[in-house]
């Protein structure tokens, strides 16, 4: 049986520190206090589905990426063309794909600069 507390504690306390986010600062965008989160994160309190998504809202993700277990099985292929290129091709899960875009955002905004 899938523990989705545990898998949302996870993926929350890999998302907060992403974001560069304190419980405290969670809780406050979240409207609930600042145990509640703690106890989220320690596997302690099972929070309502509405909940999990007004917390997916305030980390601006999908409550699906919240929920999804992401094992790290993800894979990388390196190919050498012809060309002298090289030619990277990676599965990721969902958190790593919502890192990544992440960052080419902020890559994309500097270089617009």
């Amino acid at each position: 049986m899938v523990n989705y507390n545990s898998i949302f504690a996870l993926n929350l306390r890999k998302l907060l520190a992403l974001e560069n986010m304190s419980q405290a600062e969670l809780a406050i965008r979240a409207n609930i206090s600042k145990t509640t989160v703690n106890l989220i994160l320690n596997e302690k309190y099972n929070p309502s589905l509405e909940l999990m998504a007004v917390i997916a809202e305030v980390l601006s993700v999908p409550l699906s990426t919240l929920l999804t277990d992401n094992d790290d099985s993800s894979s990388c292929i390196k190919k050498e063309l012809d060309n002298g290129k090289v030619l990277i091709t990676a599965t990721v899960n969902k958190l790593q794909a919502f890192q990544i875009e992440k960052w080419h955002n902020v890559t994309v905004k500097k270089h617009k600069q």
